[in-house]
């Protein structure tokens, strides 16, 4: 079978899609992406045969264009403005969908539930495609809270009302593209559930990164809901230069604020500060838009560059703190790296929630933390075992799990019935 595969251009996102590309051929298949022109390095660089998609509306540089402005935002406001972006590129794909997928010569289509748009055109082409959630997947039942807020798992009546309410907010963001995709379809003559959660949810496959014993329970999922667990293939070190020489054997804690929004420099030097301490050594990635040069003067042993090899330090580390990235989190847990979450935006407040519900982490949610109080907060889950227990009992528990090949085997079955 002939897949493509389509997601948003973010570099979590798109690796999480070629993890899969690359199980998914070991299997027979081959796997072609769809995707926005600034896209098509990244992929091209994977070895993935590329087709670009709505070039009139997003030409090459129109999507750094359109989420500079994201990455010093915080909370809602990241949600908010990358909303818009969102329903823009989904206009786009409406428009030019039709073509792209029948250059790539399809036989199904695997989409990012981020992005949306191609659910649709595959409605209308009779194409069967999944839906893959590279982030926290999204509630829209109000069972469990939705993942773009810090609320904990609650089944009374108020919580569900607070939950219901958070999706109704989240709808009205989305408003402008679910118009459109609702005329899209009405002009072909095909109507959507609109009774339902999830009105154009692929009803074949929803896999999601996120393990079943990391995630909040619901009886209200999906029943085509699969927990596959990390996706996300491991950065290969030998092309990440590290001065592991630096290293002085103290107890370290690794610090990273992701790659997309990690554009404050006064933030993440608030946090390597807090981190700072006699008798422990902090290692520091500082992303592509911040330069080590940019924190100013720390620590003599403080180890700053611009990208790490985050799985080997994960493996020597004794903490992680991190915006909550949903594959930072599942690296350090699938490693026993208990964990301290500074979430900026997206989905990372909701995966902030998961780690403090299972007891793995804490977490702060503000935008400009104090020092103090984050000193504190990591002398705690550093100081207190139970933190570091718990993480390693999650590592039990999902280390395990190859999550691409348990996402590509899961699609091989379905797709093929």
């Amino acid at each position: 079978m002939r897949f493509a595969v389509y997601t948003v251009p973010a570099s979590s996102h798109m690796r999480v899609m070629s993890g899969l590309a690359r199980e998914l051929d070991s299997l027979g298949h081959t796997v072609c992406a769809i995707g926005l022109e600034d896209q098509e390095p990244w992929f091209r660089a994977a070895g993935i045969e590329f087709v670009s998609a709505c070039i009139q509306d997003f030409p090459h540089g129109e999507v750094e264009r359109r989420y500079h402005p994201i990455r010093t935002m915080f909370g809602l406001d990241v949600v908010r403005e990358a909303a818009s972006v969102a329903c823009d590129v989904g206009i786009g794909v409406l428009k030019d969908g039709e073509r792209a997928v029948r250059v790539s010569r399809a036989d199904a289509l695997i989409l990012d539930s981020c992005a949306r748009g191609f659910e649709m055109v595959a409605m209308n082409l009779g194409i069967p495609f999944a839906h893959l959630s590279a982030q926290v997947h999204e509630d829209y039942s109000g069972g469990t809270p939705p993942c773009y807020f810090d609320w904990g798992p609650d089944a009374s009546m108020e919580a569900i009302a607070r939950n219901k309410a958070g999706v109704r907010s989240l709808l009205q963001l989305a408003g402008p593209g679910r118009a459109a995709a609702l005329k899209y379809l009405s002009e072909r003559g095909i109507t959507p559930d609109l009774s339902t959660a999830y009105p154009f949810l692929s009803k074949q496959a929803w896999i999601t990164q996120v393990p079943k014993e990391f995630d909040f329970a619901s009886p209200l999922w999906p029943e085509q809901l699969f927990h596959a667990g990390l996706i996300s293939p491991p950065e290969v070190s030998t092309t990440t230069e590290f001065p592991w020489e630096r290293l002085t054997g103290d107890p370290f804690i690794y610090v990273t604020m992701g790659t997309m929004l990690n554009g404050s420099a006064e933030r993440l030097r608030l946090v390597v500060q807090a981190a700072q301490a006699k008798g422990r050594q902090v290692v520091v990635s500082t992303g592509p838009y911040l330069q080590p040069d940019d924190l100013g003067e720390l620590a003599e042993n403080t180890i700053t560059v611009s990208y790490a090899p985050q799985i080997d330090l994960l493996k020597l580390a004794d903490l992680c703190i991190t915006h909550g990235g949903l594959n930072t989190v599942l690296e350090s847990l699938y490693h026993g790296v208990p964990l301290v979450v500074l979430p900026i935006g997206f989905d990372q407040p909701g995966v902030a929630a998961r780690v403090a519900h299972f007891g793995v982490g804490r977490f702060l949610n503000t935008q400009t933390p104090d020092r103090d109080v984050l000193a504190a907060m990591i002398e705690e889950v550093l100081g207190d075992p139970s933190y570091r227990n718990a993480a390693r009992r999650m590592q039990e528990k999902i280390a395990w799990q190859n999550g691409a090949q348990r996402a590509a085997r899961h699609l091989h079955d379905v797709m093929q019935r």
